[in-house]
Parts: C-alpha cells; sequence; structure tokens
C-alpha cells in the first residue's frame, strides 16, 4: 500500500495550479500542473432529481506517475475486476438492443481494497484512472483532452437520458443532428457543415434533453485519412495515430469555426442507406457504451441505472421517429446534401 500512497501524495504536491469548476450536478476543485485546462461547456442544467456532487480531480501527466500507477498495480498484486457498476449498466443496455455489448472491451479494471485502478485505451484514449469508494477524490494520469473526456463520463451519469452518438450543429437557434454509426461519415460531414459557417455543438458525444441540444464538449475526433481540410490535414501528419483528437478552442483562430450555444429547437437526420426500421438495430446507439462511461455512476450509486437506460431508450426511439432519413455520397465529395440546407 505504500506505493499507492505515494502516487496520492505525489500528484498533490505537482498540483500547482487549483481550479473551481462547476457542471450540471457537479461541484469540482480540479488541481493540474498545467495551468491551461480544457474544460467543457458548463451551461448544462442541474438534473434535479440528483444531488449536488463535490469532487476533487488531480491531473498529471508526467512519466514517471504512470510509471508507479502500473509499478503499484504489479507489487500489490491486483487482481482484474470489472466494477459492478459496469456489469449492471451493460446488462440493463443489452435488454434493449440486439447487440449485444460487455465491458472490458477495451479498459481494463484493477480492485485494491475500496480503490479502482483503470487504464483507458479506447481509442484516442491512453490514460490511467484512479479513484475509490471511501472518497470522492479522482486521479488521473493523462492530458487535458483524457480530463475532458473524464468530465464527459461524469456528465453523462447525471443526466434524465444519455447522450447519444450523433454530431451536431447550429443554424440561428436551431440544432441539427446527424446519426449514424462509427465510420459512415458523422465528422466528415461535420466539417463541411462547419466550413459553410454552421455552429458546433458536437462531433460525438450529443446532450439532448426535450429537444433541447446542449454544447458540452469543444472536442472533435476525425480519422487521419477523412478531414477534407487543409489545417487539419496537417494537424493529423503530426501524428502517427489514425484517430486525432483536439480542442477547437485552441485552434479557433486557423479554422475560424464558430462555437455554438446550445439550440432550443432539434432536427435529427440519419445518414444511411436505409432509414432505421428499428432502434434495437443500432449497434453504436450511445457513446458510453463504448467508453465504459458508467464506472463514474459510482458517484450516485443511489440511482436506478435501469430506469435511465429505459428513458434513454424511450426518448431515443421518439427522435429516431421523428428523423429525417439523408444520404451522402462522400466517394464523389457530395459532403453537404441539399436537404440539410434548404431545410433551413
Amino acid at each position: 500500500m505504500s506505493n499507492d500512497k505515494k502516487i496520492e501524495i505525489d500528484i498533490k504536491e505537482i498540483a500547482k495550479y487549483k481550479t473551481f469548476f462547476n457542471i450540471g450536478n457537479y461541484e469540482m476543485t480540479i488541481f493540474s500542473d498545467d495551468k491551461n485546462l480544457l474544460l467543457p461547456n458548463n451551461e448544462i442544467p442541474i438534473n434535479k432529481d440528483l444531488p449536488i456532487i463535490k469532487i476533487n480531480i488531480y491531473i498529471t501527466n508526467q512519466q514517471r506517475f504512470r510509471d508507479a500507477f502500473f509499478s503499484t498495480i504489479k507489487t500489490t498484486k491486483m487482481q482484474k475486476q470489472v466494477p459492478n457498476e459496469l456489469i449492471e449498466f451493460y446488462k440493463n443496455i443489452n435488454k434493449y438492443f440486439f447487440y449485444q455489448h460487455a465491458p472490458n472491451k477495451y479498459n481494463t479494471y484493477y480492485q485494491y481494497n475500496e480503490d479502482v485502478y483503470a487504464y483507458f485505451s479506447y481509442t484516442t484514449d491512453d490514460f490511467c484512472l484512479k479513484y475509490s469508494y471511501t472518497d470522492n477524490n479522482i486521479y488521473i494520469v493523462g492530458t487535458m483532452l483524457n480530463l475532458n473526456r473524464v468530465l464527459l463520463d461524469l456528465i453523462t451519469v447525471s443526466r434524465k437520458v444519455l447522450p447519444i452518438h450523433a454530431s451536431a450543429v447550429s443554424y440561428k437557434d436551431k440544432a441539427i443532428g446527424m446519426l449514424c454509426e462509427s465510420g459512415k461519415g458523422k465528422t466528415t460531414l461535420l466539417i463541411k457543415l462547419l466550413e459553410k459557417g454552421y455552429g458546433f455543438i458536437s462531433d460525438d458525444v450529443l446532450f439532448v434533453e426535450e429537444d433541447i441540444a446542449y454544447r458540452v464538449s469543444n472536442t472533435i475526433s476525425f480519422r487521419k485519412k477523412y478531414p477534407n481540410n487543409k489545417y487539419l490535414e496537417e494537424i493529423a501528419n503530426q501524428y502517427d495515430n489514425e484517430k486525432i483528437n483536439i480542442d477547437l478552442k485552441q485552434h479557433a483562430d486557423n479554422l475560424n469555426f464558430k462555437l455554438s450555444n446550445n439550440a432550443n429547437s432539434f432536427i435529427l437526420y440519419v445518414i444511411s442507406d436505409l432509414e432505421y426500421i428499428d432502434v434495437r438495430d443500432m449497434r453504436q446507439p450511445y457513446p458510453c457504451i463504448a467508453h465504459e462511461s458508467f464506472w463514474a455512476m459510482r458517484f450516485f450509486d443511489m440511482r436506478d441505472s435501469s430506469k435511465l437506460i429505459n428513458d434513454s431508450f424511450q426518448y431515443l426511439s421518439y427522435l429516431v421517429k421523428n428523423c429525417e432519413c439523408i444520404k451522402v455520397d462522400f466517394q464523389n465529395n457530395e459532403i453537404v446534401p441539399s436537404k440539410i440546407l434548404k431545410k433551413q
């Protein structure tokens, strides 16, 4: 346990900067050794059905702490163990969709007494996370983009319905959502709409409640081969990864993309050759499935996750039932369908 204690003390010692940040149901104090925090938009409202939770987050990206993290797992002989919150989530979500999901596909969890050590390796992730069932401290060994990802997980489990796997832009006070499976063109279409002056709301994790679309994250994740944007291609060439994750605020001057406010009217389009006959056919309806976000339910252990999932499924069914289906010819570079532009 001595190694474990050393990680906590050292991270606190290098936490030179202290930032207070409130979002939704969370009152957070973030300690870091980097003053340039990449924080999400904090205009998403409180869920009045849940309490306010105070959380301390400690973050560093120094290699020695990553080494200490894995050394602690090894020296204490921790066993791999999926948190109960995740087991319960996948058991419930699989009741609603034909494609069956399971935890531990990407990430690895270890438990030592009341502490959980997790290594997140999903796509653009590569960070270490430690949290406990005895306090509200979270320790992250990763980048500021990883911090943003953890915050999205926390927000996800505190909402009335789960965020959907869709990109979205705004025009005036209207939000336009684009729903499809991974790799089918959400981000490619999003970039083209942003180039035409539409406002950014979401690239992948879209929070929609009562037909109001909330901009929460400022990040965009694109595949190296398909940004179809000169500046984004220059960024992509600086990395070896197939998928690149950037914060739009950091690149606002060069991209000239607008960040939107929340939009009070919502239209959903489905990018597909055929309309969804049944929502249950969807493989990736919610980003939290692949992200394994429900580790964060530890902070709302009194909440009924089965009700949250049922409410989310009913709302998604309503959105898809009232959506419009569009076809996008990416091969011939007919990226922006006239249907969207005419609608506005």
